[in-house]
């Protein structure tokens, strides 16, 4: 609701809310809760299909030690039930003070968010039967508790005081703006208290030459006193070239703005200990005596660190957005940002054995830049044709500058100088095809190993392999490119719209129940069909089955490491507009039909075992539709 309360004063009033029921499968099982089903899809994930029949002959239900029966589990175990409620309230009061001087504004905004989320679980267990007919579990009847699960509210007020005025060729544009958040996780925990301060001045002259300065003066309350706020500023300029005496008039450069900024930014949310400057103790018992009793003891925990702080980054970018013919429009960026004081644990100054648990302290430093362009072509409309291609382009490539890691006995080991989240790998070499290989080559220390496992680079020449060969292969998950092609046309009332997505310079692991054949008891995926035996040595792409655990052949190897590059058509719609001079006819303004589909198809190179973005779980759907608009 917005409401002028009178001729210089007027407000805005936001107000929702919902409400959420979740019912799942009521048993929590290997301390997972129930409230998603993930036990559930865990559970198929893992079973092999021939374990167990989902009930005997005799109604029985199949199960065996090892196994609970995902049927059962849906059916017989009771529910779990969650309601959730949240509430949003914003309200806003703005007031011109143009009688002091034209353009000055004072506002001021209060902002309210609860969520509340409770409980229900009615939960029993089930007796299951193997193919013999020995029973695991006992069916029990029904218990059902109830409570508050979790409480969110966040508390917000925010003032502001602006001014916009034009004085002949000159422009000025200022903020300044001042709040306190508090945001409390549930009733029982201390609140996370911040107070945020900031400003904006932008000045401009005759619509060419652009200067703005902006800071944030912004406190929290996670350090300690001294450590608390932080300043950060920045300034940026703009040249409108195209505003220039020469270039107006000419047939090519409709507009051209050359821009530039450097700034510094802050980071409170750095995944640090709540309140690091306090010294926190832990508890355990010890067992003394003939007698073994136990002994309570207190210890330090990590180490109270005061000093603390924000982690930062300084930033810069140049950038330019033109539009040429009428036609071509054209925005690109460079940029370059140095992240630093982040909080990393001093591994090399502190060794283990100095009797404490260590802090993490603000030394902690990475680089990143890159690029990103955006250029799109707009063809010549005419009466029945409209069409426009647009690309797009983003890079960005980091690398740690210091990690405080430990001393590494090889310079391979060390991760500075890499990405962040860098894998470090085993280099597969393929398989073994017979004993003679197996005793010739070094000696692989994590399983025995036979003809058909796979077998290691030995990089430190120890006729060894271990956990000193392991190295840095590949990518990371975040592709360092990204590619976007849009598309659309219309003619004579038919209308199309294509948008293809891709990823380059990124790497997937396959690991887990659906890639590692049973391993952890479980099942095996048409992966393994081509596996390595007497007869496919030469041709096979995966290893050996093993019934039990192959600790060899699973270990963090390139072997495992996929290329996670891909295509993927995101969206495709067609439609058609029926001619209003018909529709009108019956008193409708316009009727279009059309169909659309999402995720149509991928290029990758996950040979069709999985999808390049999520990996497990659930897939991305592939959806097509039919649909009718009618305007009345």
């Amino acid at each position: 609701v917005d409401v002028k309360l009178s001729k210089r004063i007027s407000s805005e009033f936001t107000l929702g809310g919902s409400v959420e029921d979740r019912v799942n499968p009521g048993r929590v099982r290997n301390d997972v809760s129930g409230e998603y089903s993930t036990n559930v899809f865990n559970l198929m994930a893992k079973l092999p299909p021939n374990a167990f029949p989902i009930y005997h002959e005799n109604g029985q239900i199949g199960g065996n030690s090892a196994y609970y029966n995902p049927w059962a589990e849906i059916t017989e175990t009771g529910y779990y039930s969650t309601n959730k409620r949240s509430a949003q309230l914003s309200a806003k009061l703005i007031g011109d003070l143009g009688m002091i001087t034209p353009g000055l504004s004072i506002s001021g905004a209060v902002g309210f968010n609860t969520i509340y989320k409770s409980y229900t679980i009615a939960s029993r267990d089930y007796a299951r039967y193997d193919m013999s007919g020995q029973q695991f579990g006992e069916t029990s009847s029904m218990s059902i508790s109830e409570s508050a699960y979790n409480q969110w509210r966040n508390f917000v007020v925010h003032g502001f005081v602006n001014y916009d005025r034009v004085f002949g060729e000159h422009h000025v544009d200022a903020m300044l703006m001042g709040g306190y958040e508090e945001y409390n996780v549930s009733s029982t925990d201390l609140p996370y208290k911040d107070i945020v301060s900031g400003g904006r001045l932008t000045y401009s002259y005759d619509k060419r030459y652009v200067a703005e300065f902006s800071f944030a003066y912004s406190g929290n309350d996670n350090y300690a006193r001294g450590k608390r706020f932080g300043f950060f500023p920045a300034g940026s300029l703009g040249y409108v070239i195209s505003n220039e005496e020469f270039l107006k008039g000419n047939k090519i450069v409709d507009y051209l703005k050359l821009r530039a900024s450097y700034g510094l930014t802050g980071n409170k949310d750095n995944g640090s200990t709540r309140f690091p400057y306090n010294q926190y103790y832990t508890g355990g018992n010890y067992y003394l005596g003939q007698s073994n009793a136990a002994s309570y003891y207190y210890v330090q925990n990590y180490y109270a660190n005061p000093d603390a702080t924000w982690e930062k980054d300084r930033k810069f970018n140049i950038g330019i957005d033109a539009v040429l013919f009428d036609r071509l429009s054209i925005t690109a960026d460079y940029f370059k940002e140095k992240r630093y004081d982040i909080l990393t644990m001093p591994y090399d100054v502190l060794p283990s054995f100095v009797g404490f648990k260590r802090p993490e302290l603000n030394i902690g430093r990475v680089s990143n830049q890159g690029f990103e362009a955006v250029v799109r072509y707009t063809g010549k409309e005419t009466k029945d044709l409209t069409w426009f291609v647009e690309a797009s382009a983003w890079f960005a490539r980091n690398k740690i500058l210091y990690n405080a890691e430990a001393p590494q006995n090889y310079a391979y080991q060390y991760r500075i100088g890499h990405r962040v989240d860098q894998p470090f790998l085993l280099e597969a070499l393929g398989f073994f095809n017979d004993q003679n290989e197996i005793d010739s080559s070094p000696k692989q220390t994590f399983a025995a190993v036979q003809p058909g496992d796979l077998k290691y680079a030995d990089l430190n020449n120890d006729k060894r392999i271990d956990s000193e060969d392991f190295k840095a292969i590949g990518y990371t998950d975040v592709p360092e490119c990204t590619l976007g092609l849009h598309a659309g046309l219309t003619y004579k009332g038919f209308d199309f719209d294509v948008l293809f997505q891709g990823a380059l310079n990124r790497s997937v692991y396959w690991s887990g129940s659906y890639f590692e054949a049973f391993q952890n008891d479980g099942q095996i995926s048409s992966i393994a069909l081509n596996r390595w035996t007497e007869d496919t040595k030469s041709t096979a792409t995966y290893p050996r089955l093993s019934a039990s655990n192959n600790l060899n052949n699973y270990q963090s190897s390139s072997f495992w490491q996929k290329n996670g590059d891909f295509l993927k058509l995101r969206s495709l719609e067609i439609g058609y507009t029926i001619p209003k001079n018909l529709t009108r006819k019956i008193k409708i303004e316009g009727v279009r039909v059309f169909m659309n589909g999402t995720n149509l198809f991928s290029l990758d190179h996950m040979d069709g075992f999985t999808d390049p973005e999520t990996m497990t779980g659930y897939p991305a759907m592939r959806t097509v539709s039919l649909g009718l608009s009618v305007q009345l």
